[in-house]
Protein backbone atom coordinates (compact mmCIF):
# COMPACT_ATOMS: atom_id res chain seq x y z
CA UNK A 1 0.00 0.00 0.00
CA UNK A 2 2.48 2.61 -1.09
CA UNK A 3 0.79 5.95 -1.39
CA UNK A 4 2.44 9.28 -1.81
CA UNK A 5 1.55 12.10 0.52
CA UNK A 6 0.12 14.72 -1.80
CA UNK A 7 -1.73 16.79 0.76
CA UNK A 8 -1.30 18.04 4.29
CA UNK A 9 -4.43 16.29 5.54
CA UNK A 10 -4.09 14.41 8.79
CA UNK A 11 -3.57 10.67 8.30
CA UNK A 12 -6.53 8.80 9.71
CA UNK A 13 -6.46 5.40 11.40
CA UNK A 14 -2.84 5.48 12.55
CA UNK A 15 -3.34 2.92 15.33
CA UNK A 16 -5.18 0.59 12.91
CA UNK A 17 -2.38 0.92 10.36
CA UNK A 18 0.25 0.18 12.99
CA UNK A 19 -1.65 -2.91 14.17
CA UNK A 20 -1.86 -4.08 10.57
CA UNK A 21 1.89 -3.59 10.10
CA UNK A 22 2.62 -5.57 13.28
CA UNK A 23 0.31 -8.36 12.12
CA UNK A 24 2.14 -8.40 8.76
CA UNK A 25 5.46 -8.72 10.56
CA UNK A 26 4.21 -11.57 12.74
CA UNK A 27 2.93 -13.43 9.68
CA UNK A 28 6.54 -14.30 8.81
CA UNK A 29 7.11 -16.42 11.90
CA UNK A 30 8.21 -19.90 10.73
CA UNK A 31 7.68 -18.90 7.10
CA UNK A 32 10.43 -18.87 4.48
CA UNK A 33 9.91 -19.01 0.71
CA UNK A 34 10.74 -22.19 -1.16
CA UNK A 35 13.06 -20.64 -3.74
CA UNK A 36 14.04 -23.90 -5.47
CA UNK A 37 10.50 -25.01 -6.32
CA UNK A 38 9.14 -21.60 -7.30
CA UNK A 39 9.78 -19.26 -10.18
CA UNK A 40 12.43 -17.10 -8.54
CA UNK A 41 14.59 -16.69 -11.62
CA UNK A 42 17.06 -14.30 -9.99
CA UNK A 43 17.38 -16.16 -6.70
CA UNK A 44 15.93 -13.50 -4.43
CA UNK A 45 12.60 -12.88 -2.77
CA UNK A 46 10.80 -9.54 -3.02
CA UNK A 47 7.99 -8.40 -0.74
CA UNK A 48 6.17 -5.08 -0.77
CA UNK A 49 5.95 -3.49 2.66
CA UNK A 50 2.32 -2.66 3.50
CA UNK A 51 2.78 0.78 5.04
CA UNK A 52 1.36 4.17 4.13
CA UNK A 53 4.11 6.65 3.33
CA UNK A 54 2.51 9.16 5.68
CA UNK A 55 3.40 6.95 8.64
CA UNK A 56 7.13 7.27 8.07
CA UNK A 57 7.54 10.52 6.16
CA UNK A 58 5.88 13.89 6.21
CA UNK A 59 4.35 16.31 8.66
CA UNK A 60 1.84 13.87 10.13
CA UNK A 61 4.36 11.45 11.67
CA UNK A 62 6.59 11.59 14.74
CA UNK A 63 9.64 9.73 16.05
CA UNK A 64 7.57 7.20 18.01
CA UNK A 65 5.64 6.11 14.92
CA UNK A 66 8.78 5.99 12.80
CA UNK A 67 10.65 3.92 15.39
CA UNK A 68 7.69 1.52 15.69
CA UNK A 69 7.66 1.03 11.90
CA UNK A 70 11.42 0.48 11.80
CA UNK A 71 11.28 -2.02 14.67
CA UNK A 72 8.45 -3.89 12.96
CA UNK A 73 10.54 -4.24 9.79
CA UNK A 74 13.48 -5.48 11.84
CA UNK A 75 11.19 -8.01 13.55
CA UNK A 76 9.92 -9.24 10.17
CA UNK A 77 13.49 -9.69 8.91
CA UNK A 78 14.43 -11.55 12.11
CA UNK A 79 11.40 -13.83 11.77
CA UNK A 80 12.44 -14.70 8.21
CA UNK A 81 16.01 -15.32 9.41
CA UNK A 82 14.78 -17.65 12.18
CA UNK A 83 12.57 -19.52 9.69
CA UNK A 84 15.59 -20.08 7.43
CA UNK A 85 17.61 -21.36 10.38
CA UNK A 86 14.76 -23.71 11.32
CA UNK A 87 14.49 -25.06 7.76
CA UNK A 88 18.24 -25.71 7.65
CA UNK A 89 18.17 -27.70 10.90
CA UNK A 90 15.19 -29.76 9.69
CA UNK A 91 16.92 -30.60 6.39
CA UNK A 92 20.10 -31.79 8.12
Amino acid sequence: MRRFVLSNKKLRGVSRRLRSLKKWSESYENRFPDIQNSDYSYGYWNVKIPVHLGLVQGKQTNKDIQSFCAQTLIDAAYNIYQAKKLINTIQE
